[in-house]
Formats: C-alpha cells, sequence, structure tokens
C-alpha cells in the first residue's frame, strides 16, 4: 500500500479509536429494558398485550452522534491518501471505506434516536443489516403453519450424553469461567468476558462503549451444560474466531507494521452479520440438533414491523404463533416480549408501526444462505459472504491462523467428568 506525502498515521488511530466503541446493537439497547420486561410479561400474564415505554442513554447517545464530523474528515483523509498497489490491497481498502460509512450511520442512528425519529432509525438498521425478502417472510409463515416439514438432525452427542450434560446448571460466573478457558484454549488476545445487567443476552462485540472487545454476558442468566456446550461453539469458535482469523489474513497481507495496523479490528468485523450468525447457528444445530433450529419468529415479526404492526400487535401475533406451535402458556409470553423487543428496540414510541431492527431476522436466513456457501469460509464468518470472497480471489486464505480446536468436545468431556463427581 502507498501513501501519499500528506497520509498522517495518527490519522488511523485516531479512526479506531471511535469506530472501536460504535456498535448498533448498544445504541438502540434500552436503558430500561429489564424492568419494562418484567413490567410488560406481568402484564400479558392477565391476558393484555401493550406497548412498552423505551428510555434510552442519551448522553452515550450524544456522544455517539458527535463523531459524525470526525468520522466524514477521516474517510476524506484516507480517501486521497491511499493508494493500493495490488489487488488484495484494492479489496482492503474498499471494505475500510464501507467500514466508516457504517461507523457514519451509526452516529446518525444516535442521531435519530435522540431526535425520536423513529422513521429515520428504521431506515438505517435496513441499510446496516437488510431485511428478509418476500419469499423467506413466506417461508417463516409455511414454518409456523406445518406446510414445510421440519429438518431432523440428530446432536453429535448420545442421548445419554445429552441427558448427563443437561443434569448440570452454570449461572453466569461459571458461563463466564468457561467461556474465558476456551479464550484462553485458542489464545486470542485483547478480548474480555464481562458479566453486567446492561446485557439482555450473550452477545460477542468487536466494537462497544468501552473500545475494547468484549463477550458480555447478563448478570441472571443460566442454562444447561448441553446448552453451554452450544454457546462455545456458537459465540467463541464461531463469533470470535472468525474475527481473529480476518484480523490474521490482514497482518499476512498488509503487515503487522502497516499504518493501517490500527484498524484491522475494525475491518476484519462487518455490522452486517447474515454469514456471521448463519455460521453460528450450523453450529447450534451440530450440538443440539433439529432443537437448535432457528425459529421463523423473528422473521415474521420483522415482516409484520414492516407492514405496520405495532409492539402490542406483534407480540399477540407471536405469542399466539408459539402456543400454537406447542409452547406452554408461559414460555409463549416470554418468547413473544423477547423476540418483538428485539425487533422494536432502538424505537422511542413503539406503539407507533413501521419501526423495525431488522437484525434478528439474519438467523434463519443466514443459517440458509450458511448452508449453501463454500466450507472454506466458515473459518472468516466476521466478513460478509462477499467481502471474504473477494479476499480469496486475490489472496491465498487456505491456511486459517486459527484452526476449530473442537473445545465443545473438549468442554464436553470436562462436564462429563464433573456429573461423574457428583
Amino acid at each position: 500500500m502507498k501513501y501519499s506525502a500528506t497520509f498522517n498515521p495518527s490519522t488511523c488511530i485516531e479512526l479506531a479509536n471511535i469506530i472501536c466503541r460504535l456498535n448498533p446493537v448498544e445504541l438502540v439497547t434500552p436503558s430500561n429494558a429489564s424492568e419494562e420486561k418484567e413490567r410488560w410479561i406481568k402484564i400479558a400474564k392477565n391476558g393484555f398485550y401493550i406497548n412498552p415505554y423505551f428510555s434510552y442513554d442519551r448522553e452515550a447517545l450524544k456522544a455517539v452522534a458527535n463523531y459524525s464530523h470526525d468520522l466524514k474528515k477521516y474517510r476524506a483523509q484516507l480517501k486521497a491518501s491511499l493508494a493500493p498497489e495490488t489487488p488484495v490491497e484494492d479489496v482492503i481498502a474498499e471494505i475500510l471505506y464501507s467500514r466508516i460509512d457504517s461507523a457514519i450511520a451509526c452516529t446518525e442512528l444516535a442521531a435519530s434516536i435522540l431526535l425520536s425519529d423513529d422513521k429515520a432509525t428504521s431506515e438505517l438498521c435496513l441499510r446496516l443489516y437488510g431485511c428478509p425478502s418476500n419469499t423467506q417472510a413466506i417461508k417463516a409463515y409455511q414454518m409456523v403453519a406445518k406446510e414445510i416439514e421440519p429438518e431432523v438432525i440428530a446432536s453429535r452427542f448420545t442421548e445419554a450424553e445429552q441427558k448427563k450434560l443437561k443434569s448440570l446448571s452454570f449461572d453466569a460466573e461459571q458461563i463466564g469461567y468457561w467461556f474465558t478457558e476456551v479464550i484462553n484454549k485458542y489464545g486470542f488476545e485483547g478480548w474480555f468476558v464481562e458479566i453486567d445487567d446492561k446485557y439482555t443476552s450473550i452477545d460477542v462485540r468487536d466494537k462497544n462503549l468501552s473500545g475494547k472487545p468484549v463477550v458480555g454476558i447478563p448478570s441472571d442468566k443460566t442454562v444447561d451444560g448441553l446448552k453451554l456446550l452450544e454457546l462455545v461453539g456458537h459465540e467463541i469458535e464461531s463469533h470470535l474466531r472468525g474475527s481473529a482469523n480476518c484480523r490474521a489474513i490482514l497482518v499476512s497481507a498488509l503487515g503487522a507494521d502497516s499504518p493501517l495496523a490500527p484498524l484491522f479490528s475494525i475491518i476484519a468485523k462487518s455490522d452486517n452479520e447474515l454469514f456471521y450468525e448463519g455460521v453460528a447457528k450450523l453450529s447450534d444445530v451440530n450440538v443440539n440438533g433439529s432443537s437448535a433450529l432457528p425459529l421463523p419468529y423473528a422473521t415474521i415479526a420483522c415482516d409484520q414491523a414492516r407492514r405496520g404492526a405495532n409492539f402490542a400487535n406483534i407480540a399477540e401475533i407471536i405469542r399466539g404463533m408459539r402456543s400454537d406451535m406447542g409452547q406452554k402458556e408461559d414460555a409463549a409470553i416470554k418468547g413473544a416480549w423477547t423476540t418483538t423487543y428485539r425487533i422494536m428496540r432502538g424505537s422511542t414510541n413503539p406503539s407507533v408501526g413501521g419501526y423495525s431492527f431488522t437484525k434478528d431476522y439474519i438467523y434463519m436466513c443466514g443459517y440458509n444462505v450458511a448452508k449453501q456457501t463454500d466450507p472454506k469460509l466458515y473459518d472468516y464468518s466476521s466478513m460478509t459472504i462477499e467481502e471474504i470472497q473477494s479476499i480469496a480471489d486475490t489472496f491465498d486464505i487456505s491456511e486459517p491462523a486459527h484452526y476449530n480446536l473442537d473445545a465443545v468436545g473438549w468442554l464436553k468431556e470436562q462436564l462429563l467428568t464433573m456429573v461423574a463427581e457428583k
């Protein structure tokens, strides 16, 4: 990569320090999500479906919105000073510009939430994540109507092993312990595990407001042993490993001492997570069989929201569908909240229809896409299929820096030993 005389290496450091803090999921997460969940579920159990009230950390949103000017300035400076000399450098430069564009969209997302402009927020979410096609939405409805025969896939573990694993229980601290053990087993550097009430689900965040990559775990999270294995495969061996492998490609292609090195972690992770979550769902199904297949509810909720349904409308529809699919009342209500909340987070007025944070449709749709994609690309799932394929067309990626060590299998043996010792 050639650099013009006006290139300033500190631009990359300053740019990285901004972008590493911009995670769309954090921006759309209400500060009162836990309280509203508890209130909503209590009312829903009495047969009433209401629209919750969401509040947001306005100071944090203001801080993010204020990054817009600097991001646009740094993008222009890099565009004027970078001169790729090889095909792979050209591909990497274009990915970098797209990452800055996504970061600028994040600042606009923060501003639209501050202004209670749900229409603009929804349009920005669509730009970042896309939305289910009509064909994908129809398939989701057909699954609920049982017009499509469900896949029958066996877990990699025997029924006896599954039973033993399910007899174990792990709280947030214990989940964090085993995540850390697996991270250390792989030798991934720079990541830390955080347990906090601010997380509503377990999440691998390459970017977050702290500026450090984190695996977040809700304080009240509990899982059985089989689910723990599924989480290790999903969060660490799929998500985190994908990011680490994509960073390693950039080191190989540009050199560890490249002026762009501060931006490698940014370039390595796309906000569009269709392939990212699809590969992780393949891992889930490998561990837990058919029970881990992605569900159609988020795709349906996206479709309903885009057709004008509000929170209460969507939740009632999803609750009914979950009941029709055999879920007990309590589980159906809690599931209706989770599905609808995740689609409506970021809205400042969930009683008005038309808003949707579309990200969650990618689980079902991404799973189907990943099944049809060359498995050689699975090691690099933190980039989009198009991005990693463009790199593969110009650079050898056949040897990932971090092969799958099957930490799931290793941890299974640890957990079965625990059962035997009980």
